[in-house]
């Protein structure tokens, strides 16, 4: 049974499959790093872009997978996280532009549902 759990082929069934995986783990480590660290620096930036990117990538390969039976709610939880990037992305370059500290606290809350 142990061999079953830990083999790739048990967890990840096609490319959108695969895609997928690797997109949930990349978001699982660098979320909780661009969490803790220092905001607006250089590293919180690039590691944020690149989150977003795959958040983009992870859920729209989640809206591809019907393996698992109809729509359910992973798929909600995907549009959500869909919907809550595009205001957090607008809310940072607002912020950005205008310097306005409630732009960053809506990047933030947006952030933390995405």
């Amino acid at each position: 049974m142990w061999e079953e759990l830990t083999s790739l082929e048990a967890w990840v069934h096609s490319n959108a499959g695969m895609m997928h995986f690797i997109c949930a783990l990349y978001a699982l480590v660098t979320g909780p790093i661009l969490f803790i660290s220092r905001k607006r620096g250089w590293f919180h930036r690039l590691l944020g872009a690149s989150f977003v990117f795959v958040m983009l990538a992870l859920n729209t390969s989640a809206l591809t997978i019907y393996g698992m039976g109809r729509f359910n709610l992973f798929h909600l939880f995907a549009i959500i996280s869909l919907a809550t990037l595009l205001p957090a992305l607008f809310a940072i370059s607002q912020a950005i532009r205008t310097r306005k500290r409630i732009w960053y606290t809506v990047h933030a809350h947006c952030m933390v549902w995405a």
